[in-house]
């Protein structure tokens, strides 16, 4: 399948895409990367024809499918398929249609695949609704459904925000085991190592004010490593050119100033001579003026770069944060056990466990258990930001302290650093990508310099490109973070640390967990 020249401008007149072009073959794995916000859904949508997109945006260029049949698995599943048994999700095309009784000689095949994939078929035959599975049992199931319909084209826009280390592990599989073209949007950095073949890249440059792509066959470790050392080539070639400029245009204001004292001085008696001064002076300003033209070349900075770390803190190392863990319980239903787990002022703490053991609603009992006390500066970063976001007006107006003007210069300063555009930091938290507001978290905690963090998944909704930045942030904090996370290379980096600490919930039981060098 071919696509040229995809140009998308928004209904405001603003561009979000320009000029993508690529080609994909059976066998092709082709992760899509980028910032928050650069337009990868979108691609994907228009590929797959989604009317909702052409109708709303202005899009040039075309896609040619070459007859090949594209499925979609979504950012999240369809709402109207909340209500409807997991049965009746695999045998129904639409939520409205109905079961005849033909259709349920398809279950042996649905079986069949499902043994194929690897899905437990005590899956396929629970009786809760779509609408109260796991992130991971979802994704499993529509891509099962994928499986036993037609297709020779896969789309798939961010399955992995919502799944626990297994079903990262089953989705990596099931990509790689794919025979036709996957064409695939991933924030989960082990995934694309693992599975991407080549990278389509969108990025914004010049502080978001021009668009470009990078196509690059290879995998997508290659291609970060080819990046780096074309950013850190253009960053010397570009020195070397600004340098060369200084010198050329040193010398040419010496000649400029040199005619200028010739003409101040030469005598009235001489008016020829002050005539051919005076056009070698139009000439050098005529120079001058193609010289600042011309000028030097300047590096596009990467969009996902960020300078800033969090400021030291003076929390002790034997301060205790807890005594040990509550006991945590949905309904009647328990969930996890009390611990006597104590947690100490310069711990690094990450609770990981499979989707629905309970992590969010134990980090989230820890933060109400401790928030309110006096001798600690606690930050915390909920699974669902705009429970903290919603009440604000802007971005800025969330890092705003006490309103003075050197408050609201640094909250500005800290929000250019993290490369937010002026209209982002006026608008609304809630306008922002989950990138953005995951950001805004992260400096708001920077700016009131809290020594105990307790954080939500926090590495989930940053680019690829972006999360290893934030995680040697968090890394480096000299405070305590308890985190709950799926991220395989932050977990990774945590142990590494002589403060780290990785533990488990299986068996409604937490549990200290030590990694191999070779899960690492």
């Amino acid at each position: 399948m071919h696509v040229k020249n995809i140009t998308v401008i928004k209904p405001d007149g603003t561009e979000l895409l320009k000029d993508i072009s690529f080609t994909a073959g059976d066998g092709d794995k082709i992760a899509v990367i980028g910032e928050e916000g650069n337009g990868k859904s979108t691609l994907l949508k228009i590929i797959y024809g989604d009317e909702s997109v052409m109708k709303n945006f202005n899009i040039s260029g075309t896609v040619d499918l070459m007859g090949r049949i594209p499925q979609m698995l979504p950012q999240h599943l369809p709402f109207e398929w909340n209500g409807s048994s997991v049965t009746e999700f695999i045998l129904k095309d639409k939520p409205i249609d109905n079961i005849v009784p033909d259709d349920y000689n398809r279950l042996s095949y649905v079986y069949e695949k499902a043994y194929e994939l690897g899905i437990n078929s005590a899956l396929i035959e629970k009786e809760d609704n779509m609408g109260v599975l796991s992130g991971g049992e979802k994704v499993m199931l529509q891509l099962l459904k994928i499986a036993i319909s037609p297709y020779s084209l896969l789309l798939l826009d961010e399955p992995t925000n919502d799944l626990d280390t297994k079903s990262l592990e089953f989705l990596g599989n099931f990509i790689s085991s794919e025979i036709n073209p996957v064409i695939f949007i991933s924030h989960d950095e082990t995934l694309l190592s693992e599975t991407a073949l080549s990278v389509l890249h969108l990025e914004q440059v010049n502080m978001k004010t021009r668009r470009r792509f990078t196509f690059f066959e290879g995998k997508y470790d290659d291609y970060i490593s080819t990046r780096l050392k074309g950013y850190e080539k253009s960053v010397v070639l570009a020195r070397k050119e600004k340098a060369e400029y200084l010198k050329k245009k040193e010398r040419l204001n010496d000649i400029m100033n040199s005619v200028h004292h010739a003409q101040n001085s030469i005598s009235r008696k001489d008016p020829a001579g002050g005539r051919l001064l005076k056009k070698k002076m139009h000439a050098i300003k005529s120079m001058e003026k193609r010289f600042e033209k011309e000028g030097y070349s300047k590096v596009d900075h990467p969009e996902e770069s960020i300078d800033i770390f969090f400021p030291p803190v003076s929390i002790s190392p034997e301060k205790r944060i807890t005594d040990g863990t509550p006991e945590i319980k949905a309904g009647e239903k328990l969930l996890v056990e009390s611990s006597d787990l104590i947690i100490r002022g310069k711990d690094k703490i990450v609770i990981t466990g499979d989707n629905g053991t309970g992590k969010s609603l134990l980090i989230s009992e820890l933060y109400s258990l401790i928030r309110d006390r006096k001798d600690i500066n606690i930050g915390f970063m909920p699974q669902n930001y705009m429970n903290v976001l919603k009440s604000y007006d802007s971005a800025v107006d969330y890092l705003i302290t006490d309103g003075t003007k050197d408050d609201i210069t640094r909250s500005r300063e800290l929000l250019g650093s993290m490369k937010f555009t002026r209209e982002e930091t006026e608008n609304p938290p809630g306008n922002l990508s989950d990138g953005q507001k995951a950001k805004l978290f992260i400096l708001k905690f920077i700016k009131d310099s809290k020594d105990v963090l307790l954080l939500d998944e926090p590495t989930r909704n940053f680019s690829p490109l972006s999360a290893p930045v934030i995680r040697n942030i968090l890394y480096s904090f000299e405070g305590t973070v308890i985190s709950v996370s799926h991220d395989r290379l932050f977990i990774s980096g945590i142990s590494d640390l002589p403060e780290g600490r990785i533990f488990k919930i299986s068996d409604n039981v937490l549990r200290e967990v030590f990694i191999k060098e070779n899960e690492k």
